[in-house]
């Protein structure tokens, strides 16, 4: 479990609110936006960007977040784990379609920090997202060893 003091730079995203492709923390975020964002200031790691909009526009949002996750897991680095680690990407589900996705977080006993429409950039604890509207979270590990 990571202390407060290690988890000071979550409070930089907390509130930032949601935009549609949004990849600027002053103007607004979306939640693939804010794991490409998180990967690249904390870890050092650059991830595909993938704007949504289009597809939302086109009325297959739901499909646009599969094509994340094609783009995202297509460079081999990412393995599906059973149990999340601090900075694991968190994939979402309503349905068969993978429709948002987060960073877990290694705090309170389990949190995601993401971004969603309703309230921006927030964190939560994953046993509150697990009976809410979400099916499944499906963890994955960036591995570049």
């Amino acid at each position: 479990m990571k202390d407060e003091q290690d988890m000071a730079w979550v409070n930089k995203y907390l509130l930032t609110k949601f935009i549609h492709d949004g990849r600027n923390l002053d103007e607004g975020i979306d939640c693939w936006g804010l794991v490409v964002s998180v990967y690249r200031e904390r870890l050092g790691i650059e991830l595909p960007d993938h704007l949504l909009c289009d597809n939302m526009k086109e009325g297959v949002y739901k499909r646009g977040l599969t094509d994340v996750r094609s783009i995202a897991l297509s460079d081999g680095f990412w393995v599906q784990k059973g149990t999340p680690k601090h900075y694991d990407m968190v994939m979402f589900t309503k349905s068969k379609y993978y429709t948002h996705v987060g960073i877990y977080l290694d705090i309170d006993g389990g949190c995601v920090l993401h971004a969603y429409y309703n309230n921006g950039c927030s964190v939560q604890r994953v046993a509150n997202i697990r009976g809410g509207e979400w099916k499944n979270l499906i963890y994955y590990r960036y591995e570049n060893n």
